[in-house]
Order: C-alpha cells, then sequence, then structure tokens
C-alpha cells in the first residue's frame, strides 16, 4: 500500500509500524487520528497505545498530550486510563512526567481516582452526577471556599 502520512511514506516505517496503521486504518479512524501516531520516531507499540485512545473515545486533544516519543508504552496507556476514567487535564498532569516509571504513574492515578470518589456532594437532593462537569467544578470550588 501506498502511505503519506505526515510527510512520511512507507519506506519510513518499519513492518511492525505499517502493520499498526493498516490495521487502524480498518476499523475506520479518520486520516487526522492517524496522523497523531503515524511517526517513525513511534515503535509500533506506542502507535497502538495512541490509536487505543481513540478507540476508547479520546479527543484529539487529549491523545495528542501522551503522543510523545519519551512515553513508554505503559506510561502512555496510564495516561490514557486516566483520561478514559474521567480525570481531567490538570490532574493526568499531576503524574504524566517520562521520568516516573509506570508503575509510580498507576499509583498517583489510582490515588486521584479514589480522592475524586471521595469528593461525592449532595446538594438539595441532588448528587453530584446530576450536574455537567462545569457545574461539578463550581460546586467543588464554592465548597473549598466554604470550609
Amino acid at each position: 500500500m501506498n502511505y503519506n502520512y505526515n510527510g512520511y511514506t512507507g519506506e519510513d516505517f518499519t513492518e511492525k509500524q505499517l502493520g499498526q496503521i493498516e490495521w487502524d486504518e480498518a476499523p475506520g479512524l479518520s486520516v487526522e487520528q492517524i496522523e497523531v501516531f503515524a511517526h517513525p520516531y513511534y515503535c509500533w507499540e506506542q502507535m497502538g497505545e495512541l490509536a487505543r485512545g481513540f478507540y476508547c473515545g479520546l479527543t484529539i486533544e487529549q491523545v495528542k498530550f501522551y503522543a510523545n516519543k519519551n512515553f513508554a508504552e505503559a506510561q502512555m496507556c496510564e495516561i490514557r486510563l486516566g483520561f478514559y476514567m474521567g480525570l481531567t487535564l490538570e490532574q493526568v498532569q499531576t503524574y504524566a512526567d517520562p521520568d516516573l516509571s509506570w508503575r509510580e504513574m498507576e499509583i498517583r492515578r489510582l490515588k486521584l481516582l479514589e480522592e475524586c470518589k471521595e469528593m461525592k456532594y449532595n446538594y438539595n437532593g441532588y448528587t453530584e452526577e446530576a450536574f455537567n462537569e462545569r457545574q461539578q467544578r463550581e460546586i467543588r470550588h464554592l465548597h473549598d471556599l466554604t470550609n
């Protein structure tokens, strides 16, 4: 097949990288999505982890956040899981560091998720789930100001 992503042709990729691109073209990722990870400097495992972000419903901005060749595949996975489980960019940034092991990133991600569970509010009979994300942030902010 003839590939031309980000100015790279099929000759610029290894066989495994080309296999990853072919795999991700079949299910219908857009060219814009494929171009996030179609770079020869990503190993095929990193390319796969970036593609999984799109399959999990992450936005291009979220996937681009961890599209960094300095992150190992397992570190990319921890960042993807943070976004997938509802952490904000600001929360993910607290542990998305190529100098941390994937295990340390996992510990920090799980701690953040546990803290989020503890931050459930009940206002006038409504639970936090009744509010959109912006409203929830405002409620938390007001709660922090009054305590």
